[in-house]
């Protein structure tokens, strides 16, 4: 009981941090061509929280309706494009795969070795961390905290391998992700914060809910 007390307030607390440094974000940085758009990340409290779980949900362009937007030769700014660009602008952070996460940036050289193997790469996804909780207001609430790169390689005997090229810590990518049109009115800030994708749940970071009791 006492490491999953332990696991939950690493999670919320996590989340909190986030929270508060993105509140930091005054709405006068936002171009003012998508502020109707964007919402601050609200703020919550450990002690408001119930209980919480992590999820992992993987996200492959291939599928279609909904995810038709994550292909390349259907979106104004395609994603991975979208990404790179702001990487190397400066205006977002890439971090390797590792635990703790968000922690180590990834080097010029490093990113550009990473933008290699996704160059000619058909076989690119992206998976979605969300925090899920449930509030002791009874609220149940989800919110996203990581955005990675994937790509499948298959080896000469067949197997098929992922690789998490590059990680990207949500909250510090949602006012760059706001700038950049997807179709019509609609921006990659909008398609995740509306959740209006499609995607499989890969991990989950326990079978049943963490409870603080």
């Amino acid at each position: 009981m006492k490491r999953l007390k332990l696991g939950l307030l690493l999670i919320t607390a996590a989340f909190c941090v986030c929270s508060a440094a993105n509140a930091q974000l005054q709405p006068s940085t936002v171009p003012s061509a998508v502020q109707s758009h964007y919402k601050p990340m609200p703020r919550i409290a450990v002690k408001d929280v119930e209980k919480c779980r992590r999820i992992w949900k993987g996200i492959s362009p291939d599928e279609r309706d909904q995810n038709s937007r994550f292909q390349a030769f259907n979106a104004k700014t395609p994603l991975i494009n979208v990404l790179i660009q702001g990487v190397n602008e400066g205006k977002i952070k890439a971090y390797a795969d590792g635990v703790p996460l968000y922690t180590t940036p990834l080097t010029s050289e490093e990113f550009a070795a990473v933008t290699k193997k996704i160059s000619g790469n058909k076989n690119i996804k992206y998976v979605v961390k969300e925090d899920s909780l449930i509030l002791k207001t009874g609220e149940v609430t989800s919110f996203m905290l990581g955005l990675s790169v994937v790509v499948s390689t298959t080896a000469a005997d067949g197997t098929v391998k992922d690789e998490t090229l590059f990680c990207l810590f949500y909250p510090d990518c949602r006012n760059y992700l706001a700038e950049t049109p997807v179709i019509g009115n609609d921006t990659w800030y909008d398609i995740f914060e509306q959740h209006a994708y499609t995607a499989k749940v890969e991990k989950v970071s326990t079978d049943s809910w963490l409870n603080k009791g």
